[in-house]
């Protein structure tokens, strides 16, 4: 999908947002205000920041489709990431707020409020509302790949049990006269603060930077290796700057006899295969790979073999080696989750260096992008 129309559908969602959420806040403001209730004016207030984040989503989206320009290369899009944060922050603010009336609320000694028909039929459409807009937002978040949009969708969906637990506590009142006006803030409370915690947890993650999704990853792994001369791929990396600005390299293995013009049409046409799925490349490292001889099988094979003694080296890969001057080199993959303080890679090389007394060694460390 265009960029362009990408950002203009997440526009449209979220501008539905805007409209139901504004007709929420003014019904809940004034039903919560007309019977006295706090947890339904704060529930209005909950709308009334669902309206803001929309507002925050579409001015993101806006500020996504500029250009890139000298200062920002790649573009605009992490600011979506911002905006959520903010927004994120502005909701743990509302919870925590309403959180703390409640208790104060508790232990002091307020008016019952005067539930009528009315606020019952408020609560039951916001309860309906809400479940309807996060259902959309966030299938429309996640086709349209906007985190904005599906963290809206997600408070949603938390703000419609909010709201069923407020029409809960309104037919409790009606019915068996329980006052738990002040228990009910709590509850609202501590359940938007909560969802915006998480959010924040979310937005951090998108801005530190966090591993692609590993279906694309091999989605563009094999394109890469299916194009015609590519005799192996290794050493992806790719890095996020926003929905549809992926930025990465790639190293692949092709046959040392091929020429520079040769090298150059396969490194084109992977640049293209890659741009067609969202993801620029902007280098593709080089490996040469001729038909093996029996001998440098039997030493990779050794290698192999000396590699799977430790457990932190996931494998091995991109062989290559050069009897005439007793050369020899390999990339590995190392676990995330190993002990820093064990360096295996040294262990290793000292290994080899024993086993191949003559060679000359060097072992690279490639990302695992899977």
């Amino acid at each position: 999908m265009i960029m362009h129309e990408r950002n203009k559908a997440v526009i449209k969602c979220a501008l539905f947002g805007i409209s139901a959420n504004l007709l929420l806040f003014i019904g809940k403001l004034i039903t919560g205000l007309s019977v006295g209730s706090n947890a339904v004016v704060l529930d209005a207030v909950n709308s009334l920041s669902d309206s803001v984040s929309a507002v925050f989503i579409i001015v993101s989206a806006f500020l996504a489709m500029k250009r890139a320009d000298k200062v920002h290369p790649f573009g605009y899009g992490r600011i979506e990431y911002i905006v959520s944060l903010l927004f994120a922050m502005f909701i743990m603010y509302v919870g925590g707020r309403g959180a703390v009336k409640g208790v104060i609320g508790i232990f002091g000694e307020e008016e019952s409020p005067q539930y009528n028909t009315v606020s019952v039929i408020i609560m039951a459409a916001s309860f309906g509302i809400k479940v309807f807009y996060g259902l959309l937002s966030r299938r429309e978040g996640k086709r349209l790949s906007s985190p904005s949009l599906v963290l809206s969708g997600t408070d949603s969906l938390g703000d419609s049990f909010t709201a069923l637990a407020i029409l809960a506590g309104i037919i409790a009142h009606k019915i068996f006269g329980w006052n738990i006006e002040d228990y009910l803030c709590v509850f609202v409370g501590l359940m938007i603060f909560r969802t915006g915690f998480n959010m924040i947890g979310e937005c951090l993650n998108k801005i530190l930077g966090t591993r692609v999704d590993p279906e694309f990853c091999s989605n563009i792994k094999q394109l890469i290796i299916m194009q015609e001369g590519v005799l192996n791929v290794s050493n992806l990396v790719i890095h996020d700057y926003g929905e549809g600005s992926k930025i990465g390299s790639v190293d692949i293995e092709v046959d040392s006899r091929l020429c520079a013009n040769e090298i150059c049409r396969i490194s084109t046409a992977l640049k293209g295969l890659a741009l067609k799925e969202g993801l620029v490349l902007t280098s593709v490292g080089i490996s040469g790979s001729s038909d093996q001889s029996s001998e440098t099988d039997e030493i990779w094979e050794r290698v192999v073999e000396t590699v799977g003694k430790y457990r932190s080296i996931l494998r091995a890969h991109t062989f290559v080696i050069d009897p005439e001057r007793k050369e020899m080199s390999f990339y590995i993959i190392e676990d995330y989750d190993k002990d820093p303080s064990e360096n295996e890679k040294e262990l290793l090389l000292q290994d080899l260096m024993q086993e191949f007394p003559s060679m000359r060694i060097e072992i690279h460390s490639s990302i695992n992008a899977l």
